[in-house]
């Protein structure tokens, strides 16, 4: 939604609007997830479809109609059903009935942050007939703690949750991610990206050095090794130096999985898409590496050794 603060010199607007069905709803989100609340507007009175305005201003007793849209519009409005406009009153008259709503702004509703708010509402009326604690595992993989530092029962149903109960939702999830923000290094993603990071460009660069000291002594000596092997005249690291390093590399990364599966577990949850970009870079990367101990390496050392035998 724009933002007109700046165009009302201060004053606060009433926005009145037969809006089109089909942007209605996007709309009215848009104002209710402007930032810092209250907003510009101190009251809105929209058409929607009959349906949709049900859906606006519904409650858990009106299980069929309560939603996402009801939670987000009731936790920071105060919404009504003011008059039905009937068919008749539209030219040509349209298939359905129309609802006029009116949205006033809380002015101070209860704290929490609207994000995860929309977090957990998203995972909960995703999977709105399964049970709490199963439908919130979209979140964390073990919802548990926060379904109980909520004061819910892990057997409820996102359309028996007052909004009340999903601010409590999100707070909890709030404090569980400071909690892990906190937490020391064994669960801090921070530290744990940076090791399997590392551990995968130690092999990567190990790999690109080559095969062992001995199969360059004994393999070929006038032309490149095998594919992505570097040529023998070129600088190679010791051997030892070569297999520790893919040793700590290889500790390195393990320890990275595991802080990173631990803060999972304590509620972190990775930016997918950059996740999944740098699992593809990484396995791209690690694929060009030469296998070290492989057959072609085994046996270029052994062609070596019988020219160095005269055969």
């Amino acid at each position: 939604a724009v933002d007109l603060s700046g165009l009302l010199g201060g004053s606060p607007a009433r926005i009145v609007a037969n809006l089109p069905y089909n942007i209605g709803t996007p709309l009215l989100v848009g104002w209710l997830s402007l930032e810092p609340w209250p907003s510009w507007w101190d009251s809105l009175t929209l058409m929607f479809q009959r349906e949709v305005a049900e859906r606006i201003v519904a409650t858990p007793d009106e299980r069929a109609d309560y939603g996402r849209l009801a939670v987000l519009s009731n936790w920071r409005c105060e919404t009504k059903i003011l008059f039905d406009v009937p068919r008749s009153a539209f030219v040509p008259p349209p298939k359905i009935t129309s609802s006029i709503v009116q949205l006033i702004p809380r002015a101070e509703p209860e704290p929490c942050d609207r994000r995860l708010l929309e977090r957990v509402t998203l995972a909960a009326f995703g999977q709105r007939r399964k049970m709490l604690r199963q439908s919130l595992k979209a979140v964390l993989p073990d919802p548990g703690p926060i379904i109980a530092a909520a004061g819910l029962a892990e057997t409820a149903r996102a359309e028996e949750i007052p909004v009340s109960g999903f601010v409590k939702l999100a707070n909890a999830l709030a404090a569980r991610a400071r909690a892990v923000l906190a937490s020391p290094w064994t669960t801090n993603h921070r530290l744990g990206l940076p090791l399997v990071i590392a551990a995968t460009a130690v092999t990567v660069l190990i790999g690109f050095m080559g095969p062992s000291a001995v199969a360059l002594r004994l393999g070929p000596r006038n032309s490149l090794l095998p594919p992505w092997y570097l040529p023998t005249g070129w600088v190679h690291v010791n051997e030892w130096v070569a297999v520790t390093s893919l040793w700590v590399g290889l500790a390195a990364g393990s320890v990275g999985l595991w802080i990173c599966y631990r803060a999972v577990e304590l509620g972190w949850r990775p930016n997918v898409r950059r996740l999944f970009v740098l699992g593809a870079l990484l396995s791209l990367a690690t694929s060009l590496v030469p296998p070290l101990t492989s057959a072609d390496v085994l046996m270029y050392a052994a062609y070596g050794r019988l020219m160095v035998l005269g055969w």
